[in-house]
């Protein structure tokens, strides 16, 4: 029986090795290999967090970015042809709580599956059309029985939650609102990475297998590593695990070479599989002292300074923080040809949609710290793999998104 269970980082470690809190996939070998697993004692605390939250933020008051350090996305935005330019902005409250669902529909239930609101069932009317839902046998991913691809093996389940315990592990060794000290935008990043990526990208290899493929395309890569590595460099070894995160503004940088201007290159992307092209997801970060929750973010964005109320005509032109922090992010889903996109100061993050040529939907805001963001991120990820599947399933997340602020 397949698996369908939201291996969220705090619930491995909830209930009693009698009642875990999730199921622990049917590995054939060793039996003391069950969930929950137990913090060492350095890390026992009173009770396991009722969410996996990130650790906050300051600003370091050593050597710091400026006040006005902006990226203006006017060079990138110049290079669009006008037809392809942001016209139009819309608002959807339920985008995030719709993407939580996606990941896992009913947490209350063990296995996550089962479907209770009037829009879960409807959002498993339209993934199985005439199909009843049958119980543990079917979740809303595009893996697992009778589906694309199936789920990873129970072996690779288990060690994608085992390495995923090691990083919750790694996360609770500072209390958990012990701030992280940042000074510039390359350090939120790092910090993106280390809190969201990193278990982000854990929590899809217990849902997706490798996209790399096998065979004959794990050769191709082997080539190609060699070939870009020379015999010294390249060490062999199996294919990279896909879907995974890259950064390809750091990468520009490194090794300087940008093909366009960096307001139009993404700070990350997420890529489904090794086909360039093929990945819908991107996110920029910003800094917190220059892009605040105050006037880039949530209210900032869903204003009549940035986009009508009654029309969302986008004021493309305004040279307010939230126009430039949207603009950026239309240029860099444009120029990647995207779907999703996110955002995040370090303090906010915000989920964006590209439904049409010119029309961009926003979520609201989730703070930083919120033990919703994982969840919310997972069903972003999910989705935005999903989509080569199910073409529908962005306007369908953003169904009855408006323009009233």
């Amino acid at each position: 029986m397949a698996h369908h269970v939201l291996y969220l980082p705090h619930l491995l470690f909830q209930g009693t090795p009698q009642n875990p809190a999730v199921p622990t996939p049917n590995v054939p070998s060793p039996t003391a290999r069950r969930l929950p697993f137990e913090l060492p004692r350095m890390n026992m605390t009173t009770a396991i967090p009722q969410g996996t939250r990130c650790r906050p933020l300051h600003r370091s008051l050593g050597f710091c970015t400026g006040d006005y350090a902006t990226t203006d996305p006017n060079v990138a935005g110049q290079a669009l042809e006008p037809h392809n330019t942001l016209q139009r902005l819309t608002r959807c409250p339920d985008l995030n709580s719709r993407l939580r669902a996606y990941a896992n529909p009913n947490p209350a239930d063990p296995e996550g599956v089962n479907p209770t609101t009037p829009w879960q069932q409807q959002m498993y009317s339209r993934v199985y059309p005439n199909q009843p839902w049958a119980p543990g046998m079917k979740g809303l991913t595009t893996g697992g029985i009778g589906e694309t691809h199936p789920f990873p093996s129970a072996e690779e389940q288990y060690q994608a939650i085992v390495r995923l315990s090691g990083w919750y592990i790694e996360h609770l060794s500072d209390p958990v609102d012990e701030p992280e000290n940042v000074e510039s935008e390359p350090a939120i990043q790092d910090q993106v990475k280390q809190q969201l990526h990193d278990p982000l990208s854990l929590i899809m290899r217990s849902r997706y297998p490798n996209f790399y493929g096998a065979g004959n395309q794990q050769q191709q890569q082997q080539q190609q590593q060699q070939q870009l590595l020379g015999a010294a460099g390249y060490q062999g070894g199996g294919p990279t695990y896909f879907p995974r995160f890259g950064r390809p503004t750091n990468s520009t940088h490194t090794v300087g070479v940008i093909t366009g201007h960096a307001s139009g290159i993404p700070d990350s992307l997420l890529f489904p599989n090794q086909i360039n092209g093929a990945q819908e997801l991107c996110g920029e970060v910003k800094t917190f002292w220059v892009y605040r929750p105050d006037n880039a973010y949530g209210a900032a964005v869903f204003r009549d300074g940035v986009a009508l109320s009654g029309t969302g005509e986008f004021n493309w032109h305004g040279n307010a923080i939230a126009i430039k922090l949207v603009k950026q992010v239309w240029c860099e889903l444009v120029n990647y040809g995207l779907t999703w996109a996110y955002s995040t100061n370090g303090k906010t993050v915000m989920i964006f949609a590209k439904l049409s040529r010119n029309m961009l939907v926003a979520g609201d805001p989730i703070p930083w710290d919120s033990p919703e963001l994982l969840q919310t991120l997972a069903g972003l990820c999910f989705a935005s793999v999903d989509q080569a599947e199910r073409e529908w399933l962005p306007e369908y997340l953003c169904e009855g998104h408006a323009v009233t602020w």
